[in-house]
């Protein structure tokens, strides 16, 4: 399976992999869900504010037959 790229990748397979695994007197342990989460919402909270809008939008209201 190849390196995630983004953290919705990361989310993406840390659910379809077990949390621990223990194989040769190894253990492995995967990070917390949560923890991935907040990465995808601290990356998506990054991104919100690139837009020129800032999520407002004025427009001018002319009612038909005031003109």
């Amino acid at each position: 399976m190849a390196a995630p790229t983004t953290p919705a990748e990361a989310l993406e397979q840390a659910l379809l992999q077990p949390k621990s695994v223990t194989e040769n007197g190894r253990t492995i342990v995967n990070r917390d869900l949560s923890e991935i989460q907040d990465a995808i919402d601290r990356d998506s909270a990054g991104t919100s504010g690139d837009k020129s809008n800032f999520g407002l939008r004025f427009t001018k209201l002319i009612p038909p037959g005031g003109g």
